[in-house]
């Protein structure tokens, strides 16, 4: 499923930020991501205490990196970003059906939209990670 062993880590089991990227989400820019993340989310690299590494080699940067609590915030984020691109595809497709007039279709998808929705929404005194 996922190449973990491509994922760089530290000796005291901090992984890289791009790496994590790229293989769980699949980010075809894992910089680029990391930048937009950090850009829609403010608090996002002080909330997963992201420290900086050099890993060895030739044209190694500065790399984010994150420890296991830190991944357990990315992957829910990661997984919150990939249904909020998911909602507005159906929602799209919503729009498109509407005009077309598929009725049982329309229904089908206004449900699953629902669902989707309700079970974003916190339910009254549980704990939710932004």
């Amino acid at each position: 499923m996922w190449d973990w062993d491509s994922i760089r880590q530290t000796s005291d089991g901090y992984c890289s930020v791009y790496d994590l990227l790229r293989v769980v989400d699949g980010a075809k820019n894992p910089r680029e991501e990391w930048r937009r993340l950090t850009q829609q989310f403010p608090w996002l690299a002080e909330r997963l205490g992201i420290r900086y590494m050099q890993f060895v080699g030739e044209g190694e940067r500065p790399t984010p990196v994150i420890d296991t609590e830190g991944l357990r915030l990315l992957q829910y984020l990661m997984m919150r970003q990939r249904q909020a691109r998911a909602e507005a595809h159906l929602a799209r497709a919503l729009k498109s059906l509407g005009r077309v007039g598929d009725e049982p279709l329309l229904a089908h998808f206004t449900a699953v939209l629902a669902m989707s929705r309700a079970l974003r929404t916190p339910v009254h005194g549980a704990h939710t990670t932004p």
